[in-house]
């Protein structure tokens, strides 16, 4: 069932990259899509200090599928040109900041032709769970069941249990083993001092050759 939604996940992803001004003479052209990605991910500013998962080297996402790659030209577009989506994300990282027993998070989906948030309830899992003591209660997000749609483009959810979360930034271990159990691309917003966020984009499963590779991104800090 999984591999069935990715194969209409992907080709929902390539039909709209066919019709997008920057992406339609890149599409079907591996090398030089994964080159422009890598021209704008080199003119990021990553966050400085320790993550918990270190950054992989930017040349890694040519491991990615040419859909993937589409998605991250606009989710970096949205980010970038886009203060309605930042402030949508800094609006319900507030959110989840003032929740001391749930984390937050959802889906980025492509509607309107643009980048939208949809939040999902996560599932009580409590400290024991998440192994951070009781404080960090709302460290761990597990998504309520949902039924995957083709314009899902992402799996998002947030660090966000103090101020300063910049020491949690990146996904953990286990954010990366539920990417390889679902083939699916995912974000995590850390919220920083301020009004402020860093984005990180993880994958986990096998590259062309059939090889099994993780993927840590850094995708940069923004305002809100």
């Amino acid at each position: 069932m999984q591999n069935d939604f990715l194969v209409r996940h992907s080709e929902f992803v390539l039909g709209l990259a066919k019709k997008d001004d920057k992406l339609h003479d890149l599409i079907g052209d591996h090398w030089r899509l994964y080159s422009y990605v890598t021209s704008r991910l080199e003119a990021l500013k990553a966050m400085p200090g320790l993550e918990n998962m270190p950054n992989s080297e930017i040349s890694e996402c040519g491991k990615l599928r040419d859909y993937q790659l589409a998605k991250l030209v606009w989710l970096l577009d949205s980010l970038q040109m886009s203060s309605n989506f930042r402030k949508r994300i800094g609006a319900e990282i507030e959110a989840d900041l003032k929740d001391e027993k749930s984390a937050h998070g959802g889906v980025i989906v492509f509607q309107k032709d643009e980048l939208g948030v949809i939040m999902i309830p996560g599932k009580a899992l409590g400290p024991a769970a998440s192994g951070a003591g009781k404080k960090f209660e709302n460290f761990s997000y597990e998504p309520i069941d949902f039924a995957m749609k083709p314009e899902f483009m992402f799996l998002f959810h947030f660090h966000a249990f103090e101020e300063d979360s910049s020491k949690f930034a990146s996904p953990t271990g286990s954010d990366l083993k539920d990417a390889e159990r679902r083939g699916f691309d995912g974000i995590v917003f850390t919220k920083l001092i301020g009004k402020h966020f860093n984005a990180d984009f993880y994958f986990a499963g096998k590259d062309v050759d059939d090889n099994p590779f993780r993927l840590v991104l850094d995708l940069g800090v923004y305002g809100y």
